[in-house]
């Protein structure tokens, strides 16, 4: 800022860029949120409902300093048209074991793809969350388009 209170137009291409910044990472994660919405309202209008298995639950450590996060990764069984299946769940949370019998969507075209029921109301919070932060970030881009500078 200059002596008169006034940002310098060096301060004003940051706050544009730092602004522009915001929207881009906004963006681009409201695209991956929606790509997994719209994964999960196929499955929703056009999967069918059943009941699987939980068959194994794998665990991967990861990281290079003393605290190394796990992974897991949960693997379902499950019959559909008299046949079974073993396919790989796309959550898990610490309550699963092993045994443990879930409800998952199936494409009935392709029953080896599937997809946990739930978790509609958590994309409607990551898509709040974009737009929110995507909205911030053109108040702050218009802030800094429209400062006069010295």
């Amino acid at each position: 800022m200059s002596k008169n209170n006034r940002p310098t137009r060096k301060g004003k291409v940051l706050q544009i860029i730092f602004a522009a910044f915001i929207i881009f990472i906004s963006l681009i994660f409201l695209a991956a949120v929606l790509s997994g919405l719209d994964r999960t309202l196929f499955f929703k209008m056009h999967g069918v409902e059943i009941t699987a298995q939980i068959s194994q639950i794998k665990a991967r450590r990861e990281g290079f300093s003393r605290r190394e996060d796990v992974t897991y990764t949960v693997f379902v069984s499950y019959a559909y048209d008299s046949e079974v299946y073993e396919g790989e769940l796309n959550y898990y949370t610490s309550s699963m074991e092993m045994g443990d019998e879930i409800d998952i969507y199936i494409d009935p075209a392709n029953p080896k793809e599937i997809s946990a029921t739930g978790g509609l109301w958590l994309y409607c919070v990551f898509v709040a969350m974009s737009v929110f932060v995507a909205y911030i970030g053109f108040v702050i881009l218009r802030a800094g388009l429209r400062i006069k500078v010295d």
